[in-house]
């Protein structure tokens, strides 16, 4: 008879299934036993709240796709908060968008959790700035070619442009 699970604590595989979308899962699951060993800790008993904030304070402080997922994943926990409750799955960010329409402010919402939001702003008035519109809202056609702009931008701005505009093409078709 196995132990009824803490609610109070995540598994490692809870942990893997928040960078596995981003990272895959055999990834995932590396760079995650690799925190936790760098930590110290045993994952037999699960994480408490406070370990998974250290185990992702290290996997944001990796360089490259493994930062960025680690940081992605906080931001999308409930309340900021670093208790990460079950995973359920991809959500579609796009849907409080609004069924048609980008605004200005949804695609800097799509860059501010990873860049800040000032930066985020500054990024894309720039790119609208280069596409020269000065519209304040974008149907799906024009929101995929200020994405595109900002795509072959070096470093994190082109990744997260990727990671936004994978998640416009992944949402069904606009009415």
């Amino acid at each position: 008879m196995t132990e009824p699970k803490d609610p109070t604590r995540l598994s490692m595989a809870d942990i893997v299934s928040r960078l596995a979308p981003t990272l895959g899962q055999e990834k995932g699951q590396a760079v995650v036993a690799e925190a936790v060993a760098g930590l110290g800790f045993a994952p037999i008993l699960g994480f408490t709240s406070a370990q998974v904030s250290m185990i992702f304070d290290v996997l944001e402080r990796t360089p490259g796709l493994v930062g960025l997922a680690a940081r992605f994943a906080r931001s999308r926990a409930p309340d900021g908060g670093p208790f990460l409750p079950p995973f359920a799955g991809p959500a579609d960010p796009f849907a409080a968008y609004g069924a048609d329409r980008l605004s200005r402010d949804d695609l800097v919402a799509l860059f501010a959790g990873p860049l800040g939001e000032e930066k985020a702003r500054e990024v894309v008035a720039a790119a609208l700035d280069r596409l020269g519109t000065k519209a304040a809202s974008f149907d799906r056609e024009q929101s995929m070619t200020v994405l595109d702009a900002l795509c072959g931008e070096p470093g994190l701005v082109g990744t997260v442009a990727r990671f936004a505009k994978v998640r416009l093409i992944l949402r069904p078709v606009l009415k």
